[in-house]
């Protein structure tokens, strides 16, 4: 049975360090993958899909921007996290 990869943009493997901040608390972990419209992140804990998050990568690539998002999926590997729209009001 085959089964349609419901994403709208391509995932690229990464493995950069980030600081997340969910609710004033401060999260280490690894983004595994990225595209244009979210990332995953490999994280310790689970934290509940719906939150809205900063991520802080600590990379030269994104310089020291934060980029905001919202948790869309939570596993026990960590959590997929869609980008917010600067104009979003999500």
């Amino acid at each position: 049975m085959e089964t349609k990869d419901k994403r709208k943009h391509v995932r690229h493997p990464v493995s950069i360090p980030t600081e997340i901040i969910v609710q004033c608390r401060r999260y280490n972990g690894f983004i595994n993958d990225i595209s244009e419209g979210g990332v995953f992140v490999e994280i310790g804990g689970l934290i509940s899909i719906g939150k809205d998050i900063s991520l802080i990568p600590e990379t030269p690539m994104f310089g020291t921007e934060k980029r905001a998002g919202k948790i869309v999926r939570a596993t026990t590997e960590g959590i997929g996290v869609k980008f917010k729209k600067y104009r979003d009001s999500e």
